[in-house]
């Protein structure tokens, strides 16, 4: 059994088990958010907009934005068009909250109690912190832009300088990466999360937690690419081709979800009540990725 212990030790394979235990239950919230978002928000958008709309066309034929490009790209800017998509964001970012908070219940329970429900976490978390969870969506994506923008000034003096300025934009990014698990594990303020956060990712933790994200985001477009051509293939069985699909991705994404959960909430318990010290007891999680 895993417990808050086991992350101190090898937090890989304390995540990696945790992962095994709750992915189908993690799995079951993607798929339950996306029902939700398609009720709420698609499903309505479309019937507004129409069948013969390029959004609906886009929907129901995967293959139709490479092959329509411009056409899609003409009505996009559209009041009528761009308001729905809007709409569809914004439903899709309060639902991805919730369950985002769900995803880290699911994982916490498994790991204080060693098993999780998931009828009851979905209950539980439609509190305010969906809303806060809404707010540091919204936060880090602010921050991540004006990130991107100020990098891109320093392209006017040099190529290098700006891979520089972003690199250390990143950095300083990771150093933030326990201010979640901090609020919705550890019941923290968002103030006391800044200071936990930044308090136990030191500079050299937040570079190697930098690379790790980087590889695996280079895992996942390796994944997102062999789930495309199955999913193509898929598209075109009749009547089932286009859930199938679906339902490949949202099983992709629910992996996804999974390591990322299990990867926060095991961050947070290997800091837990720690003094900052940097020891090589203290990065025995690391040390493999240091050599």
């Amino acid at each position: 059994m895993v417990d808050k212990k086991s992350f101190k030790l090898d937090i890989f394979d304390a995540i990696f088990k945790v992962a095994g235990k709750t992915w189908m239950k993690v799995t079951g919230v993607v798929i339950i958010n996306n029902a939700i978002v398609i009720l709420l928000a698609v499903l309505p958008i479309l019937a507004l907009l129409g069948t013969e709309s390029p959004i609906f066309q886009l929907f129901s034929n995967p293959e139709y934005f490479q092959q329509n490009q411009d056409e899609f790209q003409a009505i996009l800017y559209t009041p009528q068009v761009g308001g729905a998509l809007l709409i569809l964001l914004s439903v899709a970012l309060l639902v991805g909250a919730w369950g985002f908070v769900t995803n880290l219940r699911i994982t916490n329970s498994q790991v204080l109690t060693g098993a999780a429900d998931l009828r009851t976490h979905l209950a539980e978390s439609l509190t305010w912190d969906i809303a806060k969870m809404f707010g540091v969506f919204l936060l880090f994506y602010l921050m991540l832009m004006v990130g991107f923008m100020v990098s891109a000034m320093f392209a006017i003096a040099s190529v290098w300088l700006t891979i520089l300025a972003l690199l250390f934009f990143l950095v300083f990014l990771a150093k933030f990466t326990l201010v979640i698990p901090a609020m919705f594990v550890g019941g923290m303020s968002f103030p006391d999360a800044i200071r936990y956060s930044n308090q136990n990712i030191t500079w050299s933790r937040a570079l190697r937690l930098l690379g790790i994200i980087v590889l695996a985001i280079l895992i996942m477009i390796v994944g997102l690419m062999i789930v495309g051509m199955l999913a193509i293939v898929l598209a075109k069985v009749p009547f089932i081709g286009i859930g199938l699909q679906y339902l490949l991705q949202w099983v992709l994404a629910g992996f996804m979800a999974t390591l990322g959960s299990a990867a926060l909430v095991g961050l947070y318990y290997r800091y837990e009540k720690e003094k900052v010290v940097d020891s090589v007891e203290d990065d025995s999680g690391w040390k493999h990725l240091e050599k």
